[in-house]
C-alpha cells in the first residue's frame, strides 16, 4: 500500500512541476539540462504506472487506453532522445533556431506525458480522496 501512496505522490509532483513550469513561458516548458532528465524520470514513472495498471484484471485504464499510451511510448522512446540530444548539441552550437525548434518538440511530447500522468492519477487514486 506504501508504493502505491509513492506513486501517487511521485505522479502528482510530476505534474504539479510540469503545469508550474507550462507557465513560465509562452513555449510552455523551460528547457534545460535538468528538465529534460525530469522528463525523462516522469515518462519512467507514467510508464510503470501503466504498465502495472494494464496488466491488471479487471483491467483499468480501459484495452483502449493501455493501447494508446503504449503507441505514446512508443513515440516517446523514439523521439525524446533525438530531441534531447539535438538541443544539447545545438545548445552547444549556439545555434538557436535549432534549440528553438528541439524545444518546441520536447515541451509537446512533454505536454502529452502529462496528460498521460494526469489520466493515471485518476486511475490509481482512492476514489474520495
Amino acid at each position: 500500500m506504501l508504493r502505491n501512496h509513492s506513486a501517487i505522490l511521485v505522479l502528482a509532483v510530476v505534474v504539479a512541476l510540469n503545469g508550474c513550469a507550462q507557465f513560465t513561458r509562452q513555449d510552455a516548458l523551460i528547457v534545460s539540462g535538468e528538465s529534460l532528465k525530469a522528463a525523462d524520470k516522469e515518462f519512467r514513472v507514467v510508464d510503470a504506472a501503466y504498465v502495472s495498471s494494464c496488466g491488471k484484471v479487471p483491467r483499468q485504464p480501459s484495452d483502449a487506453e493501455c493501447t494508446a499510451f503504449r503507441d505514446f511510448g512508443r513515440k516517446w522512446i523514439q523521439a525524446f532522445p533525438m530531441a534531447a540530444d539535438l538541443w544539447l548539441a545545438a545548445k552547444e552550437a549556439n545555434d538557436t533556431a535549432t534549440v528553438a525548434g528541439a524545444a518546441r518538440a520536447i515541451t509537446a511530447l512533454v505536454a502529452e506525458l502529462s496528460t498521460w500522468a494526469i489520466k493515471m492519477l485518476a486511475f490509481v487514486t482512492p476514489a474520495g480522496k
